[in-house]
């Protein structure tokens, strides 16, 4: 990882206390760590999953899921949920022996990349829902009114 700081213009290559690199690249911060069994794990947050109600997260977690299948739209990493926050990470597990400094650097860059059009489609996802959810609170702010009118809904 020295090697690859040094080759890079990513500020911040040093561990904390746990051996976790934690870095800001092109704003977007994620961490790297080398876990006890000799792999290096690349983990970064997405963003929180859109508001709305059931119907639009289901698109969302699905959007999530068709990425990952055969690793086509994920560049081989894997979405998760934090059990705490709900936020939706990003994350890649390789071997450290099956990684040179070029497998490596690469591997960053696809991550990078993978992250950067993830938290875009995210982003994307929320004023849609938002839309969706604002649209559905109304119709239902209607119908509540009519109700309380003494008119029925048909």
């Amino acid at each position: 990882m020295e090697k690859f700081a040094a080759t890079t213009e990513i500020k911040g290559w040093a561990p904390d206390g746990n051996g976790v690199y934690w870095l800001l690249v092109d704003d977007m911060p994620l961490c790297v760590f080398a876990t006890d069994d000799g792999h290096v794990v690349l983990s970064a947050d997405v963003g929180d999953p859109p508001p709305g109600g059931v119907e639009t997260r289901e698109c969302f977690y699905r959007t999530l899921l068709e990425a990952m299948h055969l690793g086509r739209g994920s560049a081989g990493a894997s979405f998760s949920i934090d059990g705490s926050s709900g936020t939706v990470c990003l994350h890649r597990t390789e071997a450290l022996s099956a990684l040179d400094f070029e497998a490596f650097k690469s591997m960053m860059g696809h991550f990078v990349d993978t992250l950067a059009e993830w938290r875009k489609i995210a982003a994307d996802f929320r004023p849609v829902a938002e839309k969706r959810a604002l649209e559905e609170s109304a119709r239902r702010q209607g119908a509540r009114d009519m109700a309380a009118n003494g008119f029925m809904q048909v």
